[in-house]
């Protein structure tokens, strides 16, 4: 081989050596960093009988080349595995190209109707193919609403419903049973409606008492806000935009921040802040105020009225008929995260419908469970 030659194969064989074999440029590329993972909250009502299921779901932040695994298992918060859910433990498993998996655990309906709210744990542990960034997730069983009744007091014929009761040729109609039937005694609430009025420290108050800041209805065990009319925080005439942060129960959408309603009180006019802003005052001596659910406004809701507004108007005086009688509950529309619940007191039938999170500014009545 000549000089020349020999020079030529010593330098191919060096460029060789430099880039690698292979002739891929370099060194071996970096495998993608591991999908972080999480699990979301979930809040639930519990089963008026039997049992029913709290679905959670489980999210890696990217889909993965090959599968991963993890472990999950529920604990005991006030909630008790065997009384009220069932225990579960398993190991989840995202096949490659999966993001999303769900847990389901049974929830159990028990006694007595009249609980507080109870809470449960599900935990993600020993991952494998990915990272976890929230491994734990709190589901809350909202004990369920033991409804008074209706209001509705009178029987109907094919013509008239302002009748006296039985109307022969129409039985069995409402205001043939339940509470309104058994328990109409209008001394603490129209028709089958009871209530306690309650004093700025949660104290109870004689019916005829003329000031009170709160009401516990002795049904449902639920204790309300009363609205002032003074120009303050919880004046009567605010509304306010619907807004809640937290993406595990806002079904999706935050809603409106910026609020989008007509508040006094010095604060931001939507939900999320007017509870925080409620809580910090201490109304009726707690601050454990929430956001109601559509159901619970609805089981104030007085189907007997003859005049607007539809609610019981001795314990809840702090309704104007000039403003929409429509207030916010907490829940998201499924089939429309932009949307959420409102309960109006408006008479006659119905209730409640979905409302523009953004574009309609409602009243908002807060709520408790002691």
């Amino acid at each position: 081989m000549k000089r020349n030659d020999v020079s030529k194969f010593i330098l191919v064989f060096a460029l060789l050596l430099a880039g690698g074999c292979g002739g891929g440029g370099g060194q071996p590329a970096t495998p993608p960093p591991a999908p972080t993972l999480t699990i979301s909250d979930q809040v639930g009502f519990e089963p008026t009988s039997g049992s029913g299921t709290f679905t959670f779901v489980a999210t890696l932040s990217s889909a993965s080349t090959q599968s991963v695994t993890v472990n999950y298992a529920t604990s005991n918060g006030s909630a008790t595995a065997g009384a009220d859910y069932t225990q579960a433990n398993n190991i989840l498993t995202f096949a490659a190209g999966e993001t999303r998996k769900t847990i389901i655990v049974t929830v159990l309906a028990d006694t007595p109707n009249d609980e507080r709210d109870e809470t449960f744990t599900v935990t993600l542990s020993n991952p494998s193919g990915a990272t976890l960034v929230r491994s734990q997730a709190i589901a809350t069983i909202v004990d369920k609403v033991v409804n008074p009744d209706t209001g509705i007091t009178t029987c109907a014929s094919a013509t008239d419903n302002t009748l006296t009761c039985p109307q022969a040729g129409f039985d069995q109609q409402d205001a043939e049973s339940g509470h309104d039937n058994t328990n109409n005694d209008n001394s603490d609430g129209r028709a089958g409606f009871s209530f306690t009025k309650l004093d700025s420290n949660g104290n109870d108050l004689a019916a005829n008492e003329p000031t009170w800041s709160c009401v516990r209805d002795n049904v449902t065990g639920l204790v309300w806000e009363i609205k002032t009319n003074d120009g303050g925080l919880r004046d009567r005439d605010n509304t306010f935009g619907w807004y809640n942060p937290d993406s595990s129960t806002n079904g999706g959408n935050a809603g409106n921040i910026s609020g989008g309603g007509i508040c006094t009180g010095g604060i931001s006019c939507n939900t999320s802040a007017y509870v925080a802003a409620v809580n910090a005052t201490g109304l009726c001596g707690v601050n454990d105020w929430r956001m109601p659910t559509a159901e619970e406004l609805l089981s104030l809701r007085d189907y007997g009225s003859l005049t607007p507004p539809g609610i019981d108007t001795t314990y809840f005086n702090d309704l104007s008929i000039l403003n929409s009688l429509t207030f916010w509950a907490s829940e998201s529309d499924a089939s429309s995260p932009a949307n959420a619940w409102v309960v109006y007191y408006s008479i006659g039938s119905g209730g409640s419908s979905a409302g523009s999170k953004t574009s309609l500014p409602s009243l908002v009545r807060l709520v408790r469970k002691p």
